[in-house]
């Protein structure tokens, strides 16, 4: 796995191995998302994919369902497993309905290119604000 630490966040604590919803998090809050309570740094809610996905589409509804066509800059994608588990959460990047392009972090993704098949046959979640 490619980490560098040294291009991290170090206001943040990293999660080895772990570190995708705390980044996923970061963003949001860089892009003026307030804190609360339930979502901070070090909450479950910040730091969990299950747990912020929770806490953004369901509880709060941030969160509006998108396609792959339309995810934008600032949109949210996350893996889930055959069994339903929510497990990897990515921040997409760039879309001009040609190339779309991610950010993740657990291995350093930044500007990767992907397609509506790129993590294969597993289920992919797609998600815009909605406010």
């Amino acid at each position: 796995t490619r980490i560098n630490l040294s291009k991290y966040n170090s206001a943040y604590t990293y999660y080895c191995h772990n570190d995708c919803a705390n980044f996923v998090s970061q963003c949001i809050y860089a892009g003026g998302i307030p804190t609360d309570t339930n979502w901070s740094p070090g909450c479950t809610a910040w730091t969990y994919v299950p747990s912020l996905y929770h806490y953004f589409y369901e509880l709060k509804g941030y969160w509006i369902t998108s396609p792959y066509s339309t995810c934008t800059a600032g949109g949210i994608i996350i893996n889930q497993n055959s069994s339903g588990a929510m497990y990897h959460v990515n921040l997409c990047v760039y879309n001009d309905s040609v190339t779309h392009k991610y950010a993740a972090h657990n291995a350093d993704h930044n500007n990767k290119v992907f397609t509506s098949t790129y993590w294969g046959s597993e289920t992919v979640l797609y998600y815009e604000f909605g406010f």
